[in-house]
């Protein structure tokens, strides 16, 4: 990592990662000296660009410490549910799950949705 964390490219790279541009915001990123972010959901957000460029490891890395900040967080959570589900970690997924449901009232829809995912860890 490199130059700092400017707001200019803070901004940048929520732009890009926000129009779904990971390879063009990837290339911002790895310039970034992420250890002086304190914004949980940007760290989040730097997690997806990682996860989306096929940076899995990298991607873990800042949505837990994105979570041990934030731990409250649900996008935090929600996007450690999903890399654990990629990549076949069904155990962790199950963990973050509890926690999830345990730290929000939900709408049917995300009701649905967290129902879905437990029957398909099942199988």
């Amino acid at each position: 990592m490199g130059t700092g964390l400017s707001m200019a490219s803070v901004n940048k790279i929520k732009e890009l990662a926000d129009a779904k541009e990971y390879s063009l915001a990837v290339e911002i990123l790895d310039s970034q000296d992420l250890e002086l972010s304190l914004n949980p959901q940007f760290l989040r957000t730097c997690g997806e660009v990682y996860q989306n460029v096929g940076r899995s490891a990298d991607a873990r890395k800042l949505y837990v410490k994105a979570h041990k900040m934030a731990p409250e967080g649900l996008n935090i959570m929600w996007a450690l549910i999903e890399m654990y589900l990629e990549r076949g970690y069904f155990e962790l997924s199950k963990e973050y799950i509890e926690l999830y449901k345990a730290s929000a009232a939900f709408s049917e829809q995300e009701t649905r949705k967290i129902q879905y995912i437990e029957k398909k860890m099942e199988k």
